[in-house]
């Protein structure tokens, strides 16, 4: 059993790619949608994300919790988010997303790649965190629940607006037929 060490997914979402930049491009925001991340704070005085800022990951999946520094090093709005993990025992991961605008809204595609992994901390991993070994369906529905979110935030009306502004946008009421 090998950990696998890269990996790509793509959703398409009923909104605008400003929209759906606003979530991708905020750290603080991932512990909203991702299946092991629990908290995310600033580094070095960082309020915000851009180039070379760094925060700081707490993330948990099963029994096991770890956390990593993470530098970013994309940020190109609003086409373009990347950061690289680092902090543990000689592993890294390169997290990168892409915005595209498609005709009925976004299109995101989430990436990664193990940047540095020794053999046996790979074998490891995957021993104790079998769930490491493939995480595909994790990620796919890390997505969805990114999906939902920007979904929700981009077609629902203000707080105590609801029914002023006429019926939803298309692009939400056909995601929802």
């Amino acid at each position: 059993m090998r950990q696998k060490l890269n990996g790509q997914l793509s959703v398409d979402i009923p909104a605008p790619i400003e929209a759906v930049w606003q979530l991708v491009a905020d750290p603080l925001r991932v512990p909203e949608w991702s299946h092991e991340c629990r908290r995310v704070r600033f580094l070095d005085g960082a309020t915000s994300a851009g180039p070379g800022r760094r925060f700081r990951g707490t993330n948990r999946s099963g029994r096991y919790r770890w956390t990593r520094s993470c530098t970013i090093f994309a940020y190109d709005e609003p086409n373009e988010f990347g950061y690289i993990t680092s902090g543990g025992p000689g592993d890294a991961t390169a997290w990168h997303f892409r915005l595209e605008p498609i005709p009925a809204g976004t299109r995101l595609t989430q990436a990664f790649q193990g940047v540095s992994m020794p053999l046996w901390l790979s074998r490891l991993v995957a021993l104790l965190i079998p769930e490491h070994d493939d995480r595909t369906e994790a990620l796919r529905a890390d997505l969805v629940r990114l999906a939902a979110l920007v979904e929700a935030e981009h077609c629902a009306p203000p707080t105590g607006c609801a029914g002023l502004f006429g019926p939803p946008p298309r692009s939400c009421r056909s995601r929802r037929s």
